[in-house]
C-alpha cells in the first residue's frame, strides 16, 4: 500500500511539473496593447460605418431635395401651362362675346332700319289713304252740296213764286198782307250767337227757311242747337254734320275718337266746344278721363283744361259734362271761368 501511494504521488508530481513546463504567460502591456487595437480598429469601423451613412444620408437628401425640386419645377410648369390655357380661353371668351355684341348691335340697327322703314312706308301709305279718302270725301260732299244747293234754289223759287201769285193787288186805301202760308227768310244771324258759324264750302249759304217751313221769329230770336258728347263715335257724328244749318258740337276729351271728331267738326263749319267733365254730386257717377274732381286745386284745373284744349284745338267755348258737384262750387268755378276769359272763350252751363 505504501509503494502504491508513493508512486501514485510520484506519478502526480511528473505531471505538475509536465503541465507547469508547457504554460504560456503574456505581459500585461501586451494585453492593453491589443485592447486598445481592438478598440481603436472598433471605432474606426464605428466612425467609417458613421461616416459612411451620414454620406448615404446626405445623399439621400441631396436627391430628395432633387426630387422636390425637379417636382415644384414640374408644377410651375404646368402651373404656368394652365395659366396660359386659362388665359387662352379668356381671350377666346372675351373675343366671342364682343363679337357677340357687335352681331348683336348689328342686328338691332337692321331691325331698327327696318322697323323704320316699315313705319315710313306704314305713314305714307296711311298719308296715301288719307288723302285719297279726304279727296273723296271732298268730292262726295262737293256733289251732295250742289245737288242740295240746286235743290234749294229750285225750292225757293218755287215759293217766291207761289208768294208773287197769292200777293193781292195794293191800292191806296188797302193794307198789303202777307198771307200765312208765305215763308219770309229770317234775318242775318248776329255774330254773337254761339251756333253761328261761315257755311263750309260743303254746304250752301242758304238760311234755314229756305230748308225747313220754319214761321219767321219775332224780335229776331234765334234757335240755337248744342249737341253733347261729341268723340265717341265718328258715323254718328257725320250725320250731324251733314245737317244744312248752323250748330254747335261739344267734344269729350281724351276719348279714342276725341281729337278725329273735333278736325271733323271743325273743317264742316260747325261750331266746336270742348263738354269739359266734371264730378257730380253723385259719386257713383264716372265723369270720364279728363275730368276735374274736388281734390283738385287751381293749378292742376287749369293744367287740365290746357291739356283737354290742346288736344281737341281751337275751340269756341266749353261747357261741362255731368259736373253738378264742380259748378255748385264757386271758388273751382271761379277758377274755370278766370282759365275761359283769359283764353277768349265763353262757358256755358249745361244743366238739365
Amino acid at each position: 500500500m505504501a509503494q502504491r501511494k508513493t508512486g501514485t504521488k510520484t506519478k502526480s508530481k511528473k505531471r505538475k511539473q509536465h503541465t507547469k513546463k508547457g504554460k504560456v504567460y503574456i505581459n500585461p502591456y501586451k494585453i492593453v496593447i491589443l485592447c486598445a487595437a481592438v478598440i481603436a480598429l472598433c471605432m474606426g469601423l464605428l466612425v467609417l460605418s458613421t461616416a459612411v451613412a451620414k454620406k448615404n444620408e446626405e445623399r439621400e437628401n441631396q436627391i430628395k431635395i432633387e426630387k422636390q425640386l425637379e417636382e415644384k419645377k414640374i408644377e410651375e410648369a404646368r402651373a404656368a401651362e394652365q395659366k396660359k390655357k386659362d388665359a387662352l380661353k379668356k381671350e377666346e371668351a372675351r373675343k366671342a362675346a364682343e363679337k357677340r355684341l357687335t352681331e348683336e348691335k348689328r342686328l338691332k340697327e337692321e331691325k331698327a332700319k327696318l322697323a323704320e322703314a316699315q313705319r315710313k312706308a306704314d305713314e305714307k301709305a296711311k298719308a296715301e289713304k288719307a288723302k285719297a279718302d279726304k279727296a273723296r270725301e271732298e268730292k262726295a260732299k262737293a256733289e251732295k252740296a250742289a245737288e242740295a244747293k240746286k235743290q234749294a234754289e229750285a225750292e225757293t223759287k218755287k215759293k217766291v213764286e207761289k208768294a208773287k201769285q197769292e200777293e193781292p193787288v195794293r191800292t191806296p186805301n188797302t193794307e198789303t198782307k202777307v198771307p200765312s202760308t208765305q215763308t219770309p227768310v229770317p234775318p242775318a244771324p248776329t255774330a254773337t250767337s254761339p251756333a253761328q258759324t261761315p257755311a263750309s264750302p260743303s254746304q250752301p249759304a242758304q238760311p234755314a227757311a229756305a230748308w225747313f217751313d220754319f214761321p219767321q221769329a219775332k224780335n229776331g230770336a234765334q234757335l240755337v242747337i248744342l249737341l253733347d258728347d261729341g268723340g265717341q263715335n265718328l258715323a254718328q257724328l257725320q250725320k250731324f254734320l251733314d245737317l244744312p244749318f248752323p250748330i254747335t258740337i261739344a267734344v269729350l276729351p281724351q276719348l279714342a275718337h276725341s281729337k278725329e271728331s273735333a278736325a271733323k267738326v271743325r273743317a264742316s263749319g260747325k261750331e266746336l266746344m270742348l263738354h269739359q267733365p266734371m264730378q257730380a254730386v253723385n259719386s257713383k257717377v264716372n265723369p270720364g278721363p279728363g275730368a276735374i274732381t274736388p281734390d283738385m286745386n287751381e293749378p292742376q284745373i287749369k293744367s287740365m283744361l290746357f291739356k283737354n284744349i290742346s288736344e281737341l284745338g281751337a275751340v269756341s267755348g266749353l261747357n261741362n259734362h255731368e259736373g253738378s258737384l264742380i259748378t255748385a262750387d264757386a271758388e273751382k268755378m271761379e277758377t274755370v271761368l278766370k282759365y275761359a276769359s283769359e283764353n277768349g272763350i265763353y262757358f256755358l252751363d249745361s244743366r238739365t
